[in-house]
């Protein structure tokens, strides 16, 4: 029996006009009375708040917007389960997605403030430092407030899950033995006057270590590299291993899993401690970076045991 159109007959508010005008009176709005800053003293953090929350507004009347149509038209509707997890920096792509990147920019400028200013200052997901964000400083002594932009036990569940990437995944060229390490691969086309190009790339292993209380983090992005293994757990995660080797070594840390080492020693493969002795780069296999479905697989957390079939 074909489904019945929805009668949509909720009260709705009007959509918020999108024009360099109408963006220049909502940032101020929030600014003012959401951020709870003056203009004339308000920091570049602050009108990053007060447009994110302009841009915010838009984006759900476009999502409303969406939700009503599909619910008039009965249609049919996708979901799915992503274990990608994506969270980074958004205004840009939020204000890209539904056109308003020019009408933002403007309208800021109105307030001599630069959008590619805010840009930057928009938070990273910090997974590292267990979901805390703060500013860094050249300013010996000075430590800025915290930002908790994501839950630490998530944080934390997340970085145990990127171990699984050098341990079980593609990236086993970063692993350090002594240590845990946690990260993740990247392979992106670049893009061209023509849209993406074949045949060329940047690599990428982004990590943190040790992982269990990470104290050093990195992101190693090769530029268009040459050879036919166009992968980042074959051409960056070794370069993320010599440099944090030699870092872990030159700042003393100890190591968080002597057992590996304890392992390989009795096995004759190294000698001396992982702290003053590096350890020899693992050899690739070239499945690893074959396979991404074993690195998808690897890093689905063990269900219990108890309801294990």
């Amino acid at each position: 029996m074909p489904q019945q159109p929805f009668a949509y007959q909720a009260p709705t508010p009007d959509r918020r006009a999108c024009t360099k005008e109408a963006l220049k009176a909502a940032i101020l709005e929030k600014l003012t009375y959401s951020v709870g800053k003056d203009p004339l003293v308000a920091r570049p953090h602050d009108w990053l708040k007060a447009t994110i929350l302009a841009v915010r507004d838009r984006v759900i009347d476009e999502w409303m917007e969406s939700s009503r149509e599909s619910w008039r038209e009965s249609e049919k509707r996708v979901y799915y389960l992503s274990l990608e997890f994506l969270i980074g920096r958004l205004l840009r792509d939020a204000m890209s997605n539904i056109g308003l990147l020019e009408p933002v920019r403007e309208a800021l400028a109105e307030f001599n403030v630069e959008l590619g200013e805010l840009i930057t200052l928009e938070p990273d997901a910090a997974l590292g430092n267990g979901g805390q964000v703060i500013q860094p400083t050249f300013v010996k002594g000075q430590r800025n407030e915290a930002q908790q932009v994501v839950d630490p036990d998530v944080a934390r569940e997340v970085v145990r899950m990127m171990e699984t990437v050098v341990t079980n995944g593609g990236a086993k060229q970063a692993a350090i033995l002594g240590y845990h390490v946690a990260g993740k691969t990247g392979t992106a086309r670049k893009n061209g006057p023509r849209g993406y190009e074949r045949g060329h790339y940047n690599l990428l292993f982004a990590g943190v270590v040790p992982a269990t209380a990470p104290r050093f983090a990195a992101v190693i992005v090769v530029n268009d590299p040459r050879g036919a293994k166009q992968y980042g757990g074959l051409v960056s995660a070794p370069v993320f291993h010599h440099v944090m080797e030699g870092t872990l070594r030159l700042m003393d840390v100890p190591p968080d899993d002597i057992q590996s080492w304890l392992a390989a020693q009795a096995a004759g493969k190294v000698g001396g401690n992982p702290a003053t002795h590096p350890a020899v780069l693992p050899v690739a296999d070239a499945a690893d970076a074959a396979n991404p479905e074993a690195e998808f697989a690897a890093a689905i957390p063990a269900a219990p045991a108890e309801v294990r079939q």
